[in-house]
């Protein structure tokens, strides 16, 4: 979750309310107040999931949407990221964007092109800003 701008209590609400729908557990939660994915401060948190899901205290990392992961313009960073988590096992669901992270081409496809657009847009509003 991230906050400042974005309203963190409605994005709990969203999680807590999505993971009960698909019966999923909530063993961890990542807030990271102040941190931007736009600068990757978020990655050592990332890091830590990854490990996590290595050592299987979860498997799945829940997000609102894609952009909560990730927005750094450095696309070889955030692939190397998304194929961590795959690697040790991990699933990601996104809730704002139900392809992302799927294992099928399609998915692959639809995960990469959502990293790209999150680190477009935090140019966008870096330059606008």
């Amino acid at each position: 979750m991230s906050t400042g701008s974005q309203d963190e209590i409605s994005q709990v609400k969203i999680l807590t309310e999505e993971s009960t729908q698909r019966g999923i557990t909530i063993v961890k939660w990542f807030k990271l107040h102040g941190y931007s994915a736009s600068h990757g401060a978020q990655e050592p948190a990332l890091r830590e999931a990854i490990a996590d899901i290595q050592r299987r205290e979860y498997t799945t990392l829940l997000v609102t949407e894609s952009s909560r992961l990730d927005r750094r313009d450095d696309l070889d960073a955030q692939a190397e990221i998304l194929l961590g988590i795959r690697s040790a096992g991990g699933d990601i669901i996104s809730i704002a964007e139900p392809q992302f992270g799927k294992t099928d081409f399609a998915g692959r496809i639809v995960t990469l092109v959502a990293q790209h657009a999150n680190a477009e847009k935090s140019k966008t509003v870096k330059q606008t800003t």
